[in-house]
């Protein structure tokens, strides 16, 4: 509820690409309780990735600057990588809450 009310906020816990939003394009990757803080509500959003920069493992630093500097607008962490300190499903990190727009709160 807070979400599509306020907007999205960026995180200073910190995560394994950075302090930034994660959005995932795989329901099952965003349906796990730890993300739905069990509400068993999902929002699909509609999303402003524009030029992606790809990674295979983690990123912890990766922030707005970096991806700038590299002249990207988002971080994309494609799936099965698992093995190479990625991902399981793939997953898509912004760090400006104004390229996401939540459209829908899915029951």
């Amino acid at each position: 509820d807070k979400i599509v009310k306020t907007g999205f906020l960026l995180p200073t816990g910190g995560g394994m690409y950075g302090n930034g939003i994660y959005l995932a394009t795989d329901s099952s990757k965003s349906a796990q309780r730890m993300y739905t803080k069990g509400s068993n509500m999902l929002l699909l959003c509609k999303v402003a990735l524009g030029r992606s920069k790809m990674v295979n493992n983690a990123v912890p630093n990766a922030d707005a600057a970096m991806l700038k500097r590299d002249s990207f607008d988002s971080l994309f962490a494609k799936r099965d990588t698992k093995s190479t300190g990625g991902v399981l499903f793939d997953e898509f990190v912004v760090f400006n809450p104004a390229q996401v727009l939540p459209v829908y709160i899915i029951h």
